[in-house]
């Protein structure tokens, strides 16, 4: 089997850099410039588990996508049976399909759920799918690192937040199997529905005094429910959170939405919800444009803008920020030193 993980071979910094000279005072477009490269970067690793012994000629390839494809194209000339990769089915495994009832998609979920736990056992080395789509833990950070500050058009910006992210986030950083497991057997046992879970709206049974769920795809879903939970992530969005600080900071004009603008002024920019501040110190920057020195952001705010922040411990930036402070505080106490002096 080959090994679990190699490092990218088209999805580059020097690679990034070669497009970024090519269109030089332009923003790159998402599915023109950089996708292309990832769809290499996927048919790479899936092949490399399906050919088995024959994926020496793809190793051969280098970097050379043309090359590549050739020997794609042969393998499944001569391997007729072999299964194509696509990663759109793997993004949407339901796709365009419709269901007759909420048990029909119940059912649908629940073989979906047992493919997913054998693909998840045999990993990267055993499957395909898995090995494709599992380099996206490495692609997101150098796509994250042209996305920052406008890198991307603002069309390219939005389809990578709101269609990519959400999708490949699903597929690749998922739960432990076990956790799986645990749904399936609930589910087994009648005791998880998801027929109303396809596109749902929640609305509220003023008679009954409930909550009902209604799955407009599917006639029949619907479900009535007196606790409903929310028990989604939170997405930063400056504009709509409602927390008293944030409220109080748009007020005073200390802080605005980052916006990504077009370098056309007939088409419109795109906002993606996270706080602006200044490129590389992250001072927040004010209604009237300008960066407050003394106060930096980090996190869940920047989300939209930066990628893969949530949490305070990723990225550089926390690193640089501690080391800064201690220069500053350091330059303090000598200052003060000399003046007791």
């Amino acid at each position: 089997l080959p090994s679990a993980m190699r490092p990218l071979t088209f999805v580059t910094p020097q690679a990034v850099a070669e497009l970024r000279m090519k269109r030089p005072g332009e923003k790159l477009n998402l599915e023109r410039d950089l996708w292309p490269l990832f769809e290499l970067e996927m048919e790479l690793q899936y092949y490399r588990v399906l050919m088995g012994n024959e994926r020496s000629k793809l190793e051969a390839c280098g970097s050379d996508g043309s090359a590549l494809r050739q020997v794609i194209d042969d393998y499944l000339r001569t391997h007729p049976s072999a299964e194509r990769f696509d990663y759109r089915q793997a993004l949407d495994p339901a796709g365009e399909r419709s269901f007759k009832s909420g048990e029909e998609f119940t059912t649908f979920v629940e073989r979906y759920m047992e493919q997913e736990i054998a693909r998840a056992r045999l990993g990267q080395g055993g499957c395909g799918i898995k090995a494709a789509t599992d380099v996206w833990y490495e692609v997101r950070k150098e796509l994250g690192s042209v996305l920052q500050f406008g890198g991307l058009t603002p069309e390219s910006h939005r389809k990578l937040i709101e269609y990519y992210f959400p999708r490949f986030k699903r597929i690749v950083f998922g739960p432990p199997i076990i956790n799986i497991e645990k749904l399936l057997a609930l589910v087994r046992a009648g005791l998880l529905d998801f027929s109303v879970a396809r596109n749902p709206q929640v609305l509220t049974n003023e008679a009954g005094g409930c909550f009902e769920l209604q799955c407009a795809e599917i006639p029949d879903a619907v479900r009535q429910a007196e606790i409903l939970v929310d028990a989604r992530y939170p997405s930063a969005h400056l504009l709509r959170d409602a927390s008293p600080l944030y409220r109080n900071l748009q007020r005073r004009g200390l802080v605005r939405a980052y916006e990504n603008r077009s370098l056309s002024p007939d088409i419109s920019g795109y906002c993606p919800g996270a706080i602006d501040m200044t490129e590389g110190s992250h001072f927040v920057v004010d209604g009237e444009g300008i960066g407050n020195e003394d106060i930096s952001v980090i996190g869940i705010p920047t989300e939209g803008n930066l990628i893969g922040n949530k949490t305070i411990a990723r990225g550089d930036y926390p690193g640089v920020w501690a080391t800064e402070v201690i220069r500053q505080l350091g330059c303090r106490e000598r200052a003060l030193q000399g003046a007791l002096i």
